[in-house]
């Protein structure tokens, strides 16, 4: 995770402000909704965004190096 972040110049601790935009990421949710196919069942944009930002608290060591 952190070599690609080195790769494209992006500093890993910037993921520690993730959680100040949900309701940004949420406004494309839609979008992304209407990419999956029929018949997929698929949580609401909480739960995943919830997701990232679990496992990004497992990534705090990186950004603290």
């Amino acid at each position: 995770m952190g070599r690609i972040f080195r790769i494209k110049k992006v500093p890993l601790n910037l993921l520690k402000n993730l959680p100040t935009h949900r309701d940004f990421h949420a406004q494309d949710f839609a979008a992304v909704k209407d990419t999956i196919k029929p018949g997929i069942k698929i949580e609401d944009f909480d739960f995943y965004f919830d997701y990232v930002l679990q496992k990004c608290e497992n990534l705090k060591t990186l950004w603290n190096e």
